[in-house]
Parts: C-alpha cells; sequence; structure tokens
C-alpha cells in the first residue's frame, strides 16, 4: 500500500447559523428578502439570499419565516455532519436580530422536538 490514511480521533463540532431578513424592500410587490448562513469551524458551509414566497404583515413574521427556513437547513446540515462521523451532540447555535422573533425561537427545542 503507498498511501494510509490517518483519522484523528474526532472533536466536537460546533453549527453556528445566522438568519436575516430585510422586510419588504421591494416596492413593487412588497416581499421581503431573507437570507442564512451557517459556519463549522470557523468558515462558511452554506448560505443562502432569497425573495420570501409570499407578504408578510410585520418584520416579526417575516424574520420567524426565515428562522423556519434556517432550522429546516440545520437539520439536514446537522445531518451530513453525522453521516462525515463528525462529532456533533451539542445544540446549534442560531442568531437573528429580530426581538419580536426570539421568543418563538427559545419556546421550541429544536434538538429534541419537545416544548421546553
Amino acid at each position: 500500500m503507498c498511501c494510509q490514511v490517518k483519522r484523528r480521533r474526532s472533536r466536537q463540532v460546533t453549527l453556528w447559523a445566522f438568519c436575516d431578513v430585510n422586510y419588504t424592500e421591494d416596492l413593487q410587490d412588497r416581499k421581503s428578502t431573507s437570507g442564512y448562513a451557517f459556519m463549522l469551524v470557523g468558515g462558511p458551509i452554506a448560505w443562502k439570499s432569497k425573495k420570501q414566497g409570499s407578504i408578510t404583515l410585520s418584520t416579526t413574521e417575516a424574520e420567524y419565516y426565515v428562522l423556519g427556513i434556517t432550522c429546516q437547513e440545520a437539520m439536514w446540515t446537522k445531518q451530513l455532519c453525522r453521516e462525515l462521523k463528525m462529532a456533533f451532540d451539542k445544540p446549534i447555535n442560531m442568531y437573528t436580530d429580530n426581538m419580536g422573533a426570539v421568543p418563538y425561537q427559545t419556546t421550541l427545542s429544536f434538538t429534541t422536538g419537545q416544548s421546553t
């Protein structure tokens, strides 16, 4: 055998998610633009920016919409990390800047699927 791959012991990795929304910037259709970014081991691994499919009536509703999309992507990314044999037992750190949406984010535990 000419090559040998040595694996280090697995270290805990932490996934960081950041999401934000630009509420009704487009004056033509009043739809918000939302986006998210995921950081893993100090670098970005996934990001997306897209106009929302529906018109929201408040910044809280628009931010909660993007939180839902970010949670879906976080669960997919977490599963991918597990399949790549990365030790992933810590909760996902999610950040948003809308104080109206924060209570909705903190009332559910997305790691267990149960209310806290």
